[in-house]
């Protein structure tokens, strides 16, 4: 970890309108990620924010040839992810999981 002084981040932004824009564009990114999260747990359901964490580890993680994601998550680190208790996320991946056979 390295400490840059504030004066030489203001230099920099000052004499570098790339190095600006990229800064602002990454405020405004993480920002925007921020407000969502915000919104999810606001206004969606559990079963709406786990269907939607599930959906998004599909596309971010490559998939094996059973449509599995590869990526190695406790039930307790889903809850977290989705904002709930441990026994909630059981439940509806468990139901997800029985309405995913009957659909085969």
């Amino acid at each position: 970890m390295c400490f840059i002084p504030k004066d030489e981040i203001i230099k920099d932004l000052e004499k570098n309108p790339d190095f600006t824009m990229d800064i602002l564009k990454t405020m405004a990114n993480s920002l925007k990620k921020s407000e969502n999260s915000v919104v999810n747990m606001a206004q969606k359901n559990v079963k709406q924010r786990l269907a939607e964490t599930l959906l998004n580890l599909h596309s971010e993680f490559k998939t094996n040839q059973e449509n599995a994601i590869n990526i190695h998550l406790s039930r307790e680190d889903i809850a977290n992810i989705i904002g709930t208790a441990t026994e909630s996320a059981i439940r509806l991946l468990s139901d997800f999981k029985k309405k995913r056979n009957y659909c085969i």
